[in-house]
């Protein structure tokens, strides 16, 4: 009879076109401390030797699947990933961006020793010119009811990656994921699986490179699809204010924040929206004076929040002024 301490974990890594990196991400989890894993490839369509590298791959090493897809997008292939899996554990991997040797271990032992749902790690950003940033508010391990662990991400204490994070199985298979929402993608499918777990763990070792470069979907400008996004965004709100009405101000919070960050990704593209544009300034409209009283928020927030129900051009010229 397997033992709860020799459990399968699945990893599952997305690739679309990351011939550059997919080499050290794959090596990187080949290489982990915990040996009983299943490493899942999702080729997505990629039109560079991405596929060709994978497939080189999985002939030396027998836990490696690959699939190659029609182009889907990072959700879809995702569900394809989940679908695949047979792990009791799920853990989830972006293709240009790689882990230590002990990523799956500790999140695994954090797990066992709390009797978690989830677990996560901290996250350090790599950037091209050799600089690092550990990108973390957390001090110290902390074990959180899902009520607290909701909180915790919409006062940005806890970061909502969807990558630093080993998961049960059962939790993703509630997931609704959504193949249009390309912005805050993470945000939703985490926020579903906290609302059905009972507690999340938040180790406060660094064990997840998160590479910056150009390519990488933070940097991408508008792809018109806003109106998918703040769907998705108010959806998520409600659901959890429906769940914890004692946590409606700091998803407020974030759900103002974010409606805002679509207009200003429309400024990096110089693509700008007209009915997602109305759609912000009426939804902020609909919520500023009680935005304004909430403690918390920075003075510019607030002052953006103003700037943008007036008319999205007082914040978009001079953000691309400074920005």
């Amino acid at each position: 009879m397997k033992t709860f301490n020799n459990s399968l974990i699945s990893v599952i890594v997305t690739i679309y076109n990351t011939e550059k990196f997919i080499s050290k991400c794959i090596e990187s989890i080949m290489n982990q401390t915990y040996e009983n894993i299943e490493i899942i490839l999702v080729d997505d369509g990629s039109k560079d030797s991405s596929g060709r590298i994978c497939d080189e791959y999985a002939e030396v090493d027998s836990r490696i699947k690959v699939v190659h897809q029609e182009n889907k997008g990072m959700s879809l292939s995702r569900c394809t990933g989940i679908q695949m899996s047979k792990g009791e554990y799920l853990s989830f991997i972006d293709a240009d961006d790689w882990i230590e040797p002990d990523f799956i271990s500790y999140l695994y032992s954090l797990i066992v020793q709390n009797k978690a749902d989830v677990a996560s790690c901290d996250v350090v950003k790599d950037f091209p010119n050799g600089k690092t940033e550990i990108d973390s508010n957390l001090k110290r391990v902390v074990n959180l009811n899902a009520e607290q662990a909701i909180k915790y991400v919409n006062e940005r204490v806890l970061k909502p990656y969807f990558v630093n994070k080993l998961f049960k199985k059962e939790l993703l298979e509630k997931v609704v994921f959504n193949k249009m929402v390309t912005i805050g993608e993470d945000y939703r499918a985490v926020m579903q699986i906290f609302l059905n777990c009972k507690n999340v763990v938040c180790g406060n070792k660094v064990l997840y490179h998160y590479i910056q470069h150009a390519n990488s979907s933070v940097y991408q400008g508008y792809k018109g699809n806003g109106m998918a996004i703040l769907d998705s965004y108010t959806e998520i709100k409600d659901m959890i204010i429906k769940n914890y009405p004692d946590v409606a101000d700091s998803v407020l919070k974030y759900w103002v924040l974010e409606e805002m960050a679509v207009i200003t990704s429309m400024v990096k593209s110089d693509w700008y929206d007209e009915l997602v544009i109305n759609r912000v300034q009426k939804d902020l409209r609909g919520v500023l004076l009680k935005y304004l009283t909430l403690k918390g928020v920075p003075l510019y927030l607030k002052v953006c929040c103003v700037l943008i129900s007036v008319h999205y051009k007082c914040l978009t010229v001079p953000y691309k002024g400074f920005f």
